[in-house]
């Protein structure tokens, strides 16, 4: 989840803080991924964070004018922020699913879950491959 993407080539005093930024990667996301922004974000102006959604292949989400989306301008918790993640979330294991599944069929052996998600504590999930799958990858264990 990208939320409120500064322009690198953006004019003015917002555009100069961002110049060791660049260049902005325009590549096509592996995965699913979001876009958010607002319509008067002072790092960036609503057509250019589309056109990086787009670029990214990210869902974009227009906030409307809700100025630079941070905890310094008033946004505080942003439960709005947490349904779009959440959202996100699902989009990603889905995706995770469909990719394992296709890895299932290419390869013939099943991943083993070690971990559940624990997306409150930031807790990440972790696979592991079976032994005999390493060794015929040449994968060190």
């Amino acid at each position: 989840m990208l939320v409120a993407p500064a322009d690198v080539k953006r004019e003015g005093p917002a555009g100069r803080l961002l110049v060791g930024f660049s260049p902005i990667p325009r590549l096509r996301l592996p995965f699913p991924s979001l876009v958010v922004a607002s319509r008067d974000d002072p790092y960036v102006e609503i057509e250019r964070a589309e056109a990086f959604a787009r670029g990214w292949g990210s869902e974009f989400v227009d906030l409307g004018r809700a100025g630079r989306i941070n905890v310094a301008s008033g946004h505080g918790a942003w439960p709005m922020g947490r349904v779009l993640l959440n959202r996100l979330v699902r989009r990603v294991a889905s995706h995770a699913q469909k990719t394992e599944r296709k890895l299932v069929r290419a390869v013939g052996v099943e991943p083993t879950l070690l971990s559940e998600p624990d997306f409150e504590s930031g807790a990440s999930t972790s696979f592991t491959t079976p032994a005999r799958l390493r060794r015929s990858e040449g994968w060190s264990s």
